[in-house]
């Protein structure tokens, strides 16, 4: 959330919930209340972005901001699911009216099938040398999963790791990978990366 004090722009991270298309959020004390409490229009942002796929995404909402007074929207408010995560007393509603919406997508042309990995750090499976690589997250990581053997892998500063499976909290393919693993053979001896580390099953 981004509001001017003092004609010089602040911005304060919060967590939001939407009601009716206006964003609410919870407050106490402070620079963010004083500008509801005066009507005073402010700017909300929320945006992802993925750092190993080069795309994102961003949305800016513009209105005027209120503290949430009248006992029904109150309520609704208090019906969001809106927690405080700072410490303190966060017992008060603000709502942004969301009087002008804009938002960017940032993207690429997907690639042609005969380069359809080269956006990838890997172009194939290290360990069964499938070229079926599905791009997920794991909440945290955007990591590589081979729906071949199902392996599981992460780039990081120039090299690359296999994920234990056991330590694994979840992805898109989860239910597949799990249910799938026990029927793929698992490759004999050291897994040989394209940087020629060996993988962490290796214990090397």
């Amino acid at each position: 959330m981004a509001v001017s004090v003092g004609a010089l722009p602040a911005i304060f991270p919060v967590n939001y919930a939407t009601l009716d298309g206006d964003v609410v959020f919870r407050s106490g004390p402070g620079t963010k209340l004083t500008a509801a409490v005066r009507g005073s229009v402010v700017a909300f942002e929320v945006d992802e972005a993925d750092r190993f796929d080069h795309t994102g995404w961003s949305v800016m909402v513009v209105g005027p901001a209120h503290q949430i007074t009248d006992p029904d929207e109150r309520a609704q408010a208090r019906a969001l699911p809106l927690a405080s995560w700072a410490p303190g007393r966060g017992d008060v509603f603000v709502r942004i009216e969301a009087r002008l919406v804009s938002g960017r997508l940032l993207t690429h042309a997907l690639p042609t099938n005969g380069d359809r990995h080269g956006a990838l750090p890997l172009e194939a499976c290290p360990a069964c040398g499938s070229d079926a690589l599905a791009v997920v997250s794991d909440g945290e990581m955007t990591n590589f999963a081979c729906t071949g053997c199902f392996a599981c892998w992460h780039f990081s500063l120039g090299a690359i790791y296999e994920l234990p499976s056991a330590t694994c909290p979840g992805c898109r393919l989860v239910d597949l990978c799990r249910a799938a693993r026990p029927l793929v053979p698992v490759p004999v001896g050291p897994t040989a990366l394209p940087n020629g580390r060996p993988s962490a099953q290796d214990g090397q």
